[in-house]
């Protein structure tokens, strides 16, 4: 379910956040202040179109404003009560005011379990009267030239000719803007130039700014942009319009993670954070997650290593140990069928072993039946789980033998951690228990360095070369 918490708490805000996305049964959770005036609150309420509006114990005196604006929008949408505990005739006139469950302090996940269940199961009960995809997804690279458009790109096609979804693939970032080139699409009217008139971006509207590559319909971001900002208000009334109009939408964003691709981030299913195996991109990988675990995302944030191959002079495991994370999605590496894609416009081949990825990745954003298709493939390539193989592919590849780690070539990790610049401690479920600068990046690096010596191939007689890279690609 969608939720809005009505308070004036804010610095309590957190807490009641974590205790509520804790219980899995919410997609988004957002906060409105309670002094907004009741034309914000209209809007907010718009925009976001939530299943519930949850009003804490600091905003009671409104209940009947946030009612009546709340069955505005939807009469469906449902109103729950939430603080510390109520008896007697104040639970009864809160019930009589429209309220259909209440949500004790101090939020404990038992506590809680029985009033959202009631609520879920309304929710369903009107699932038809909210008209709205949950199906949003944001591309995240960890740094510029990861591959992150390609991929969204590449993506957007498979949900769209081979799993059939009414997909929409949207371009937010400004400083680079390649979807419309990559695809060789001309919109007539670009994002930035939408968002900056005064008009109201509805279906209508949206319909205005799409052109069509097939069965996927883009949105392109206008002109390039280096410090250009949007405002998230308007960005998130465009991903609304969308949402209710599209099975499933998909936002490409920049590295820079600027206000309206924060706004995107924050209604996002899946953050998908795009990185490569080389140290200098996990470690600006390892920083994006720990931006996005204190913007409270980090529950949301899937880790894409793109160009991930047998040849890597990282291997998968300290690839995981860099990140902080326990499990990845790999991405073959194959250049060549890149560059005819972008030559082209075209697919990537479905068939290829990197095409085989990025179909399995559009199968698990769909909710496709990965077994059942699975045994369908006479010879299967690759592993088309998420959850259940999400590293499998990589993992199981061999690293470095004991002949190529004689000698080391590993002064690029040693200045890593020498440079950690981090100020946070461990990220996503190891926030918690945060270390010191010192500590998370650069202790994962220094154990790097220490148990692995990056590789020297012999060649010949007591010639000694580096093992050749791979090919990169965008």
């Amino acid at each position: 379910m969608r939720g809005i918490v009505f308070s004036s708490r804010i610095a309590e805000w957190p807490a009641l956040r974590d205790a509520l996305e804790a219980t899995g049964q919410f997609s988004s959770l957002s906060l409105l202040d309670a002094g907004a005036q009741a034309e914000q609150m209209h809007g907010e309420i718009q925009r976001r179109t939530p299943h519930l509006v949850v009003i804490d114990g600091s905003s009671f005196e409104r209940l009947a404003e946030v009612r009546d604006i709340a069955a505005h929008v939807n009469p469906h949408i449902l109103l729950a009560a939430a603080g510390d505990n109520l008896h007697g005739d104040e639970l009864l006139g809160l019930m009589r005011n429209g309220v259909r469950e209440y949500l004790p302090a101090p939020y404990g996940a038992e506590e809680l379990s029985g009033p959202l269940a009631r609520l879920q199961q309304r929710i369903d009960a009107t699932a038809s009267a909210f008209p709205f995809s949950e199906d949003l997804f944001v591309f995240l690279p960890a740094q510029a030239g990861v591959g992150a458009t390609t991929l969204a790109v590449q993506v957007s096609l498979a949900l769209a000719e081979d799993r059939k979804r009414k997909s929409l693939l949207v371009d937010l970032d400004l400083s680079n803007g390649l979807i419309a080139f990559l695809l060789r699409l001309a919109n007539p009217i670009p994002v930035t130039e939408a968002l900056s008139r005064d008009v109201e971006l509805d279906e209508e509207m949206l319909a205005r700014l799409v052109a069509s590559r097939g069965a996927l319909d883009v949105t392109r971001s206008g002109e390039m942009q280096f410090d250009g900002q949007l405002d998230p208000g308007r960005v998130l009334e465009l991903l609304t319009a969308a949402r209710k109009r599209y099975e499933t939408v998909c936002v490409d964003v920049s590295e820079t993670m600027n206000g309206h691709e924060v706004a995107a981030m924050q209604e996002a299913r899946e953050i998908f954070l795009v990185c490569t195996p080389q140290v200098p991109v996990l470690y600006m990988a390892r920083r994006r997650i720990l931006e996005l675990s204190r913007l409270g995302l980090a529950g949301r944030v899937r880790v894409i290593v793109n160009r991930a191959g047998t040849n890597n002079m990282v291997t998968p495991a300290q690839v995981a140990e860099l990140l902080g994370v326990q499990e990845y999605l790999p991405v073959a590496n194959d250049y060549p069928r890149v560059s005819e894609a972008w030559v082209s416009g075209e697919r990537i081949p479905p068939k290829t072993e990197l095409g085989r990825d990025i179909r399995a990745l559009a199968a698990w954003m769909a909710r496709a039946d990965i077994a059942t298709e699975q045994a369908k493939e006479s010879k299967p390539k690759t592993h088309l789980g998420w959850m259940q193989g999400l590293r499998s592919r990589f993992l199981k590849e061999k690293g470095p033998t004991k002949a190529q780690i004689a000698e080391t070539n590993a002064e690029g990790l040693a200045a890593l951690t020498a440079h950690t610049g981090i100020s946070a401690g461990a990220p996503l479920e190891d926030a918690a228990g945060a270390d010191s600068p010192e500590d998370g990046c650069a202790k994962a690096l220094a154990r790097v360095v220490a148990g692995s010596r990056l590789t020297r191939r012999k060649r010949g007689e007591g010639a000694k070369t580096r093992v050749p890279g791979e090919s990169s690609a965008t």
